[in-house]
């Protein structure tokens, strides 16, 4: 497994602590959070959570995207075949190898590595002038480009430098497309015929939108419930604890690329320091309220959270994230995967899971008026 698979199972997980922290013991039931019933009662002022109205967005299929879809898949198979003679231009997809220098030190994410990269000539986003001194090349030549990067780049420490880059021009990638028709059906599903398949893609188009209606349902629903929700009093230690939590992340960014923290916020965000503490005030108060209704819910619902809940969470995620081999992962991680998420992170996810379930099997939910064309 690679490390940023597993730094994505971790981001996945922290963004739940971000929303709703909460604390982990106990035995047969797992507590999840330290207040009570009466101490919330003095911060918040529930409001209805139950009954909540929404609307339910109609599902249509369009002809247009189910062969846009088609088409996705016609591409993820197309058969690309290296050339190694002739010259390059633009409109051309090529593959190059490239290391880029900054007073001529490689710069860090600045180089392919002996693999290389392939990009299309006049498409490949790079900065002005890259694609320009690479067409015309012969295949097999090298050649270095100085360019300059430009005065708002994302990075400071490269923005409006002038750097050079020592480019090989590998290959020329010719792709050959397949056609769509009763082969390809045959070959990619087990479908016999165009209309069979087509078919088949609407459903699964079908199932996607069906997710996203679900999460707009939750959305909405909890929205609401916010809205409708009054907080008298900020808890200090929870505003602390939003806030550290959110600087925490940024510094194990900067210490994971080895640039200051000042420096990660600005790439991330887009905020100098004194920006990003103001909106860290308005943040943390946003999520605070976010938490102390989810537990407010919880306790007034008497919902619990058992280890066997907690198992199944965690098979749950390790299944979304591929991870069969508990001692393999051990060994490349030097902690179990409890460990490395964190076992109240994962209580988190459950118990939004439990008061989520709770409040949409409660919400009134009307289907969307179909308005005729």
């Amino acid at each position: 497994m690679k490390k940023n698979s597993i730094k994505k199972i971790i981001l996945l997980v922290v963004t739940f602590s971000l929303i709703f922290n909460l604390v982990s013991c106990g035995t047969k039931y797992i507590s999840y959070t330290d207040y009570t019933k009466k101490d919330l009662e003095k911060y918040v002022t529930l409001g209805k959570y139950k009954n909540v109205e929404t609307e339910k967005p109609s599902i249509e299929v369009t002809e247009e995207e189910i062969n846009l879809e088609i088409d996705k898949k016609i591409q993820s198979k197309v058969k690309e075949t290296e050339i190694t003679e002739g010259t390059v231009q633009k409109g051309d997809s090529v593959k190059i190898t490239y290391v880029g220098k900054l007073n001529g030190e490689a710069f860090d994410g600045g180089s392919t590595g002996d693999g290389g990269t392939i990009i299309e000539l006049g498409n490949s986003g790079y900065i002005e002038g890259f694609d320009d001194g690479v067409i015309g090349m012969k295949i097999g030549d090298t050649k270095v480009l100085n360019l300059q990067f430009p005065k708002d780049y994302w990075n400071k420490d490269l923005a409006d430098k002038k750097v050079t880059f020592d480019v090989g021009l590998v290959a020329k990638i010719e792709r050959e497309v397949p056609e769509f028709n009763e082969a390809f059906v045959k070959a990619n599903s087990d479908k016999n015929t165009t209309d069979e398949y087509k078919q088949m893609i609407k459903e699964e188009i079908e199932k996607v939108k069906a997710d996203e209606v679900d999460m707009f349902l939750k959305q909405d629903v909890w929205s609401k419930i916010i809205e409708a929700s009054e907080i008298k009093e900020y808890p200090k230690d929870i505003i602390k604890r939003i806030k550290d939590d959110d600087r925490a992340l940024y510094k194990n960014f900067a210490k994971e690329k080895n640039m200051t923290l000042e420096d990660v916020i600005y790439n991330y965000t887009g905020m100098d320091q004194k920006a990003y503490e103001e909106y860290l005030n308005s943040y943390s108060e946003a999520i605070a309220k976010q938490e102390l209704i989810m537990f407010s819910i919880a306790l007034n619902e008497d919902i619990k959270i058992s280890e066997k809940e907690f198992d199944d969470k965690v098979g749950e995620i390790k299944e979304q994230q591929g991870i069969i081999d508990e001692e393999a992962f051990k060994k490349e991680t030097g902690k179990t995967f409890i460990d490395t998420i964190g076992r109240e992170n994962i209580i988190k996810a459950v118990l939004i899971s439990k008061v989520m379930d709770l409040v949409m099997q409660n919400a009134k939910v009307e289907e969307a008026k179909v308005t005729e064309k």
